[in-house]
């Protein structure tokens, strides 16, 4: 389990197109965080996870253990 404080940079939904997402796929995003180190990097997970757990652009998160993200502090308002 990577510890490390990521920086959410941007969030990238798929694009299907006016098809929409096809009834066998899951909504997927692309989250992009940078590290301390201005390192950047492309994590994919399921729309509504990054939903469920408020993952938005400026959030400090962090690498969980299945490969998604969670959140370490929420960006101020």
């Amino acid at each position: 389990l990577d510890k490390k404080a990521l920086t959410v940079t941007e969030i990238i939904e798929d694009d299907f197109g006016c098809e929409g997402v096809p009834e066998d796929a899951e909504a997927m995003v692309t989250v992009v965080v940078t590290d301390c180190e201005g390192k950047e990097q492309r994590i994919r997970m399921s729309d509504s996870l990054a939903y469920e757990r408020k993952i938005e652009a400026g959030d400090t998160v962090m690498l969980a253990k299945d490969g998604t993200l969670k959140q370490m502090e929420r960006k101020k308002q």
